[in-house]
């Protein structure tokens, strides 16, 4: 990514700053702090030499920060003015914009903010409400910014320092209302965006300290590194990803860098599409992983599950999208949690099957399976293992091995094992909340009944896998002995 061009001229700079820090309609989401991030970001814009003339500050204070803004404004040290509504933020870029000419735009935005539909990035404007979620579209916001009459301006940074949580996680009853900027003809410009946060993630705020942590990090690198207005924008980019908090990761979104390529860069990974199913699954992560045991069972997914890709904190929904689309990743998370919480183990279960999550299985317990089938002296003929099965599982479409050859091999079997990963039975009705053993545990328990020299192993395999999918001891039992039957 090329850097910024040099501008010799400040007074050929221009720039937008919003800080939302008040929702009158809601004031839970009341924000402390965006109008301090605000003010610093325009503090570095003027001791860079940018006339005060030529900075939009649109701000919704509260009441602390409403009384330091007149107090700064009687003294003349800056030029604001309220922002209360979604039509006000956009009317200052399509009609204030207009009446301006420059080299360079900056643009620094801190709100809440949603994931839409079609991975969208939506900035809650100060009237929104759970409601009536008013905002507006960062990809839309880009798109206008390239448009043909705006005078100069090839160089566009914008800075966003919102939140990218799905909105299913916010149990509202109702969707965004999203307002679009005009349709434009566009022409080349530059863009470098950069987001608070990936998909599904917070952007964490610190009411104490009254900053965003992205913009906390991001100030203090331009204040330090930058103060000629024209950053390198590779390293601010790195700067950030390494120095904000596990817990949020920023993303460069959709922009045409300055060397005029294309990219579309999201950090770790794209936006998670919207799903109930993942929902429901990350509340419930919420509540059964607290700091110690959830940081055990990153550890283990990390180890048995590389795939999942989820670093040192992903969020809740990143997770539990994890789990419902990565093989094996739930029944890897369940290892752990069991041991230390039954309850919740079956709550993770039972939504596990509810929403089909790939792979009965850990991990651990396939390739632990596989070795004992390994270690077998002999594996039986074609014909038992046939006969057993249909005998014993009500499953007519299950694969099994030709019946043309002599013996099965140990991957033939494995085969079998993953069809029957896909039948997990249901609940006892002798002991409800327990399980009935599934598939796969009566198919190895068929293949211990067959494999007399490791027919300790298989039943102690079988006994592992039970207690942590919390089948019923009795059920496991009767099965075993119709299996030596």
């Amino acid at each position: 990514m090329a850097g910024l061009r040099t501008v010799d001229d400040p007074a050929r700079v221009h720039a937008v700053v919003v800080g939302v820090e008040r929702y009158p309609r809601h004031p839970d989401w009341d924000l402390p702090g965006a109008v301090d991030d605000a003010l610093r970001f325009h503090k570095w814009l003027r001791k860079g030499g940018v006339p005060e003339a030529n900075i939009q500050l649109l701000l919704a204070p509260d009441e602390d920060s409403r009384a330091r803004l007149d107090a700064l404004t009687r003294a003349g040290e800056l030029i604001w003015q309220q922002a209360w509504t979604r039509d006000e933020l956009m009317d200052a870029f399509t009609q204030d914009l207009d009446d301006r000419t420059g080299d360079l735009l900056y643009i620094y935005w801190g709100s809440h903010g949603v994931l839409g539909q079609g991975e969208r990035r939506l900035l809650l404007c100060p009237d929104a409400s759970p409601k009536d979620k008013r905002c507006i579209d960062t990809a839309n916001l880009l798109e206008y910014l390239q448009h043909d009459d705006l005078p100069g301006f090839t160089q566009q940074v914008l800075l966003f320092d919102a939140c990218a949580t799905f909105l299913e996680h916010h149990n509202h009853p109702t969707g965004p209302a999203v307002a679009d900027f005009p349709t434009v003809r566009r022409r080349p410009v530059g863009q470098f965006a950069l987001c608070a946060a990936a998909a599904g993630q917070v952007a964490e705020n610190d009411p104490v300290a009254r900053s965003g942590v992205f913009s906390h990090t991001v100030l203090d690198w331009l204040e330090t590194n930058a103060a000629d207005l024209h950053p390198d924008l590779d390293v601010l980019l790195s700067h950030v990803r390494t120095a904000t908090p596990g817990s949020q990761t920023p993303v460069s979104i959709d922009i045409r860098t300055l060397d005029g390529s294309q990219e579309h860069l999201l950090w770790p990974g794209s936006p998670l599409p919207a799903s109930t199913g993942r929902s429901q699954l990350a509340l419930a992560l919420h509540d059964v992983l607290d700091g110690d045991l959830r940081a055990r069972c990153l550890e283990h997914l990390g180890v048995h599950c590389p795939s999942t890709h989820l670093g040192a904190c992903p969020s809740d929904e990143q997770l539990a999208h994890a789990l419902l689309m990565v093989e094996r990743a739930m029944a890897a998370l369940v290892e752990v949690v069991h041991t230390r919480n039954r309850g919740a183990a079956d709550q993770l279960l039972s939504l596990g099957r509810t929403h089909g999550v790939p792979g009965l299985l850990s991990p651990l317990e396939y390739v632990s399976l596989r070795e004992v089938l390994d270690r077998a002296p002999r594996l039986p003929s074609t014909a038992k293992v046939i006969a057993a099965v249909r005998a014993a599982q009500p499953f007519e479409r299950a694969w099994l091995p030709p019946k043309s050859q002599e013996a099965p091999c140990v991957v033939q079997l494995m085969a079998c094992v993953e069809h029957f990963e896909e039948h997990t039975g249901g609940q006892s009705m002798a002991h409800p909340g327990r399980q009935l053993v599934p598939a796969v545990v009566r198919f190895t328990e068929l293949l211990a009944a067959l494999l007399p020299a490791v027919r300790v192993e298989l039943h102690a395999w079988a006994d592992r896998v039970a207690r942590r999918l919390g089948v019923d001891d009795g059920g496991l039992a009767e099965r075993r002995a119709e299996a030596l039957d």
